[in-house]
């Protein structure tokens, strides 16, 4: 991926796209060098590729510089350390160490999703294909590698001039030629760049191998001495171990007489010495027989006692367990009683309240009848007095109209 997009055959607007995809290699890249470099041979145990130049890693994933490198090996948890260069010890290189990196995406502390690690802008990789083109450029497909654009330009209209027609010619010819010998120079100083750096990657490659030459010497030279050495201490050894052999023989056959006879006195004094054990074994023996029989007697009074003892105590729990279950018994016999008598005192509390309830709707049936019958009565008696008073009224009406003298003065009440 990384190589074609390196590519000066790659055109602007297709790294453009590839752009896009930037983030998501350099992490796949990434999780698969963690996994594969840094291993060590079964044979040797030599690490395999276990320390790498950050330089190329920016060279390899395409980063900017070493900062950006830098950065993106921190996010993936990628162990970078300072160490002297191998030929000049004045001069510190930033290496990568595999075998030390455990590939870990950052996450978010807080609420824990992963945190993209967006690529800079590309000035170096992507940027250098425009060679000064403009935007207009771009857009008419100039810097989109050959084939994307057609070197003779589709006439608009019939009516075109042969004039513009041949100096539409002349530009794109010129500008094709201007962008060959500009994609070659590219070429030729991209090749030379390449050279330079595989002569540096040879030169640090030989003065390694005169490092490690030199390294393998001082080894055998050192191996060598501590042999001679070793060989000395050796020789020492042998000659004060044979001295010491003969002094630890001579030691030795004193030390068997000397044994020898005190054997023989510790022989008479162990004969002895069993006798009378055997003698105090005996007494012991007799000892603690009567001491088993006295404490068999004494197991046995015990067991009795015991067994006397659990006979009362299962007497006194039976006993319990009866008057528990008789207690319970009369419990459950009160517990009934009382039911009993609270259902009697709930019916008859239903009764009561039955009865006052059908003698307050009695009492409101017969209140309601007497109302009923006073409003009757005052409906009669109203009808009674108001035909009573409307003859008075017309009968007084008639005398009026008959003789007006007669009832002057009076009212009606």
């Amino acid at each position: 991926f990384f190589s074609i997009l390196r590519s000066s055959s790659t055109p602007y607007l297709f790294a453009c796209i590839m752009f896009k995809y930037v983030e998501q290699m350099r992490k796949e890249a990434f999780r698969i060098m963690s996994k594969t470099f840094g291993f060590r041979k079964k044979d040797t145990g030599e690490g395999v590729y276990d320390v790498y130049p950050l330089k190329d890693l920016v060279r390899l994933l395409c980063f900017e510089n070493l900062d950006e490198a830098r950065e993106a090996c921190q996010h993936y948890n990628i162990t970078v350390k300072t160490v002297p260069h191998p030929s000049q010890p004045n001069v510190q290189l930033e290496v990568i160490f595999w075998r030390q990196s455990d590939f870990k995406e950052k996450r978010d502390p807080a609420k824990g999703h992963i945190i993209p690690l967006h690529p800079q802008k590309m000035n170096r990789v992507i940027e250098s294909k425009l060679n000064g083109a403009t935007k207009l450029a771009i857009c008419r497909g100039e810097v989109s590698g050959v084939g994307a654009i057609l070197d003779k330009p589709i006439s608009r209209s019939p009516r075109k001039s042969l004039e513009s027609d041949v100096s539409s010619r002349l530009l794109v010819r010129s500008e094709s030629r201007r962008r060959k010998l500009e994609e070659e120079r590219i070429q030729r100083e991209r090749e030379i760049a390449e050279a330079q750096r595989i002569a540096e990657a040879k030169r640090i490659a030989d003065e390694e191998k005169l490092r490690r030459g030199r390294e393998e010497k001082r080894l055998k030279e050192e191996l060598l001495r501590k042999e001679r050495e070793r060989k000395e201490r050796e020789a020492r050894k042998e000659a004060a171990r044979k001295a010491a052999k003969e002094k630890e023989e001579a030691r030795q056959r004193e030390e068997k007489r000397r044994y020898e006879a005190h054997q023989a006195a510790l022989k008479r004094e162990a004969e002895e010495k069993i006798q009378r054990e055997q003698e105090r074994q005996r007494q012991e023996a007799e000892r603690i027989r009567r001491k088993q029989e006295i404490e068999l007697q004494r197991r046995q009074e015990a067991e009795r006692k015991a067994a006397e003892e659990l006979k009362r105590l299962e007497e006194r729990r039976r006993k319990a367990e009866e008057e528990l279950q008789r207690q319970k018994e009369l419990e459950r016999k009160a517990a009934e009683e009382a039911r009993k008598r609270k259902e009697m005192e709930l019916l008859r509390l239903r009764e009561e309240r039955k009865k006052a309830e059908e003698m307050r709707i009695e009492m409101e049936w017969e209140t309601k009848l007497n109302n009923a019958r006073k409003f009757i009565v005052l409906q009669r008696w109203k009808s009674l007095l108001a035909s009573k008073w409307d003859r008075k009224r017309r009968t007084i009406a008639c005398l009026e109209n008959l003789d007006p003298t007669r009832v002057k003065g009076y009212t009606m009440p």
